[in-house]
């Protein structure tokens, strides 16, 4: 899976998770702000997918691209604790 172009080794779990549950799924943030925090999300649309393998990998390339638009806003806030690169 691209992420920012390069491939990328990403979880599946959460989307599994939330298609099987039928539950929402976002993508979200707290982003320093002066002395405080703010929260940011972005809901991802699943409800025309299936909770399949075709299903869970679209809905992981929406939860990346959503990350993606995230970090790119707030790039110098970005923190990454596992390798994502291949």
């Amino acid at each position: 899976m691209p992420f920012f172009g390069a491939p990328a080794a990403l979880p599946r779990g959460h989307v599994t998770l939330a298609l099987r549950a039928r539950a929402p799924l976002l993508v979200g943030a707290a982003l320093h702000s002066g002395r405080d925090f703010r929260v940011t999300w972005e809901r991802v649309p699943l409800e025309d997918l299936r909770p399949d393998a075709r299903g869970v990998a679209e809905g992981v390339r929406r939860a990346t691209r959503a990350l993606e638009r995230l970090i790119a806003a707030h790039a110098t806030q970005w923190h990454v604790f596992e390798p994502v690169g291949r």
